[in-house]
């Protein structure tokens, strides 16, 4: 990127924003996505970063493809909720009164 078609940091107004190589980490849907050697622009001020527009195209067509499992499928991460109120075989306590 050139002097010229640098663009100024949207953040600190000051600086500019110049290309660089990074490890670019995000959670999307709940998980952890790590994506190494992704281009951003980089404000040699504030340092500011913002993923260049290709690096965002590349991102979204790995994100896009990710089908997720449904939240109660076998092996999701999240458990069902449990309720309280009954014991484990599925029937409701019944509570003692004196």
């Amino acid at each position: 990127m050139s002097e010229q078609t640098a663009r100024s940091c949207p953040r600190c107004q000051i600086g500019r924003l110049t290309a660089h190589t990074t490890t670019h980490t995000l959670i999307h849907h709940d998980l952890f996505i790590s994506v190494p050697n992704i281009q951003v622009l980089e404000c040699d001020v504030c340092r500011h970063q913002e993923l260049a527009q290709q690096a965002l195209w590349q991102l979204d067509a790995v994100v896009g493809e990710m089908d997720l499992p449904a939240p109660n499928a076998p092996g999701s991460a999240k458990r069902a909720p449990v309720d309280v109120d009954s014991d484990v075989t599925g029937t409701a306590r019944q509570v003692k009164r004196s």
